[in-house]
This record gives structure tokens, sequence and C-alpha cells, in this order.
């Protein structure tokens, strides 16, 4: 993209899925290829997080690079099935669990915070620790 579209604005983020490759830091490809480092989590129980979860973040984090979560939302293990997800849970999570955390997104409208199965969007969303667009003056 940099040198066929001579785009010079981009920002590369490092994003493997840190539910299935425990440890994403040994495909890390080094500081002058990445921006962002962030983890891609799908699992239901986010505010009780497993230990590799931290393990990881710790280690993307040791980069000094800023850390988002690239996707995340709950696990379903079937293309029709709609397993809730409390996003008010994920927000404890971020503040007790992932605290420098600078974006996340979900992925898909499955997961996404419209979907009518899923509750606590507006809780995580009218959190003062989440910067929204209408939040920024342009």
């Amino acid at each position: 993209m940099t040198n066929d579209r001579e785009l010079d604005n981009l920002l590369w983020v490092f994003s493997p899925e840190g539910t299935r490759y425990p440890y994403p830091i040994n495909k890390y490809p080094g500081d002058s290829y990445v921006d962002i480092v962030a983890m891609d989590i799908y699992d239901n129980y986010i505010a009780s997080p497993r230990a590799i979860y931290i393990s990881n973040y710790n280690d993307l984090r040791a980069t000094g690079k800023p850390f988002a979560f690239g996707e995340f939302g709950p696990r379903s293990n079937d293309a029709n099935n709609y397993t809730p997800f409390d996003f008010a849970n994920f927000l404890d999570s971020l503040k007790q669990n992932f605290p420098d955390t600078i974006f996340f997104q979900t992925w898909h409208t499955r997961w996404g915070l419209a979907n009518p199965v899923h509750s606590g969007a507006d809780t995580l969303l009218n959190d003062s620790w989440i910067i929204n667009r209408d939040d920024i003056s342009f």
C-alpha cells in the first residue's frame, strides 16, 4: 500500500487471535512494521479473562506500542447461534485487566453493539473511559 499506492498515512496493526494462538508475540514482525499491537478475543467471559489473555496483553504491551482489541465478542460454535454478551462486563475488564487499551472493535453485526441479543452497549458507550465520535471536534 505504501509503495504501490504511495499512501503514507497508514497505521499498521498487528492483531493475532489471542484465543487460538497462545503466544502472539512469537509472530510479532518487529517494531519497524507495526504501529499498534492488538489482540482478537472471542470469549463470553472476558470479565474474568483467562491467564493467557493477561500474559499476551503484557507481552504485547512490552513492545512499547499502543494496545488495542482488534476484534472482540462472544465465542460461538454455530454461525446462527448468537451467544448473549454483556458489553458492561467487557468495560469492567478493560478497566481492571487491560487499562492501556486505546481502541476496540466488535466484528460483524453478529457480535455488534446493536445486536439485540447482547446487553450493556449503552453502559459501555456512555462510560467516561470511552471516547466516541461525538466527543471529538474536527
